[in-house]
C-alpha cells in the first residue's frame, strides 16, 4: 500500500507570486487508504472545505488534491478568534491497475472519499509452442 502514497512532510510553502508576496501555506491532510480486490479507497480529512473550494486533478498517474477552507463569517466583536483560513495539499500515485475513467469522489462531513476502481482483470492464456 505504501507504493500509492506520497509521504507527507511539513507544511508546504507555495512559491511567491510575481509581486514577491507569499501565496499560501498548505497543510497535508490526514489520510487513510484501503484496498480490496475491486478498488482502492482513499479517505482524506479536510474539515470546513466545501465542494466549490476543492480541486481533484489526475495527471500522469498522479492524483493531486488541493482544497481551501475559508474563514467563518464574523458575527459581532471577536472575543476569541482561533479559526483561520487553511489550505490542504496531498498527492497520491495511482497504480496502473486503476481504471482512471471510473474514479469517483464524494465529500461528506469534512471527509473526502475517493474510490479508485481497478480495471478488469487481464486474462492470461498459456501459449503452446509447436515443435517443428
Amino acid at each position: 500500500m505504501d507504493d500509492y502514497v506520497e509521504q507527507p512532510g511539513a507544511p508546504l510553502q507555495m512559491p511567491a507570486s510575481s509581486a514577491g508576496e507569499q501565496i499560501d501555506t498548505f497543510t497535508t491532510p490526514a489520510a487513510d487508504v484501503f484496498e480490496t480486490e475491486a478498488e482502492i479507497v482513499v479517505l482524506l480529512d479536510i474539515p470546513g472545505v466545501t465542494a466549490d473550494h476543492l480541486d481533484i486533478d489526475l495527471r500522469d498517474s498522479s492524483l493531486t488534491i488541493t482544497a481551501r477552507r475559508g474563514e467563518l463569517g464574523r458575527h459581532g466583536t471577536a472575543i476569541l478568534s482561533e479559526y483561520q483560513r487553511c489550505s490542504y495539499y496531498r498527492t497520491f500515485r495511482v497504480p496502473q491497475s486503476v481504471d482512471e475513467a471510473r474514479i469517483s469522489a464524494s465529500l461528506t462531513d469534512g471527509v473526502l472519499r475517493l474510490v479508485l476502481p481497478k480495471a478488469g482483470r487481464v486474462r492470461t492464456r498459456r501459449i503452446r509452442l509447436k515443435a517443428e
